[in-house]
């Protein structure tokens, strides 16, 4: 008596099937992971912004964050009140217009600025702007720029500028079917 079983075939086929559903996942995978990593970076970014906050409310001294470009990382120096953290900026993520923000002490007052975190594997940035007043930031998700900068090779066919030469329109090069 035969028993049923699979055929080299049918084993084969359905292997193949599971591959390529494996295979077409990959990028969803990917995505969702780097999605993740951003939430946690300002998750923990936002903690040790309110921690800095605190401090200097309380006059414990100022807040200090800088990037640390070499390691990818955004320092926060809180002196004497809270031990000093370091946060892993995805590596997703580009930082631009970074300078050194302090949070005051007493007033927790920051010198108005905006940083930009921009993500080159999809079409978003972040941009980070701090206030002044009471020390607080606004975190906007934005659709990044269809501008690219630094090329010097662009055609403007469609218009003529008197006195500029064709790419260095203030440094900017719009992405477009015109551009080699």
């Amino acid at each position: 008596m035969k028993r049923p079983a699979f055929t080299l075939v049918e084993l084969l086929i359905v292997l193949g099937m599971v591959a390529l559903m494996i295979l077409l996942s990959g990028p969803q995978v990917r995505r969702m992971q780097m999605n993740l990593n951003e939430q946690v970076f300002w998750h923990r970014f936002r903690q040790q912004y309110l921690v800095g906050l605190q401090t200097a409310r309380r006059g414990d001294g100022p807040t200090v964050i800088v990037y640390l470009p070499s390691k990818h990382q955004m320092y926060f120096q809180h002196f004497k009140a809270a031990p000093d953290a370091r946060i892993s900026v995805p590596k997703s993520l580009q930082v631009r217009n970074d300078r050194q923000v302090t949070i005051q002490n007493h007033t927790a007052y920051t010198a108005p600025q905006t940083w930009q975190l921009v993500n080159n594997d999809e079409d978003y940035q972040y941009a980070i702007t701090f206030q002044m007043g009471g020390g607080e930031y606004h975190l906007r998700r934005e659709k990044k720029p269809r501008f690219y900068s630094g090329r010097t090779n662009c055609r403007l066919n469609d218009y003529e500028l008197s006195g500029v030469e064709p790419g260095n329109v203030l440094g900017w090069c719009p992405l477009s079917e015109n551009t080699p």
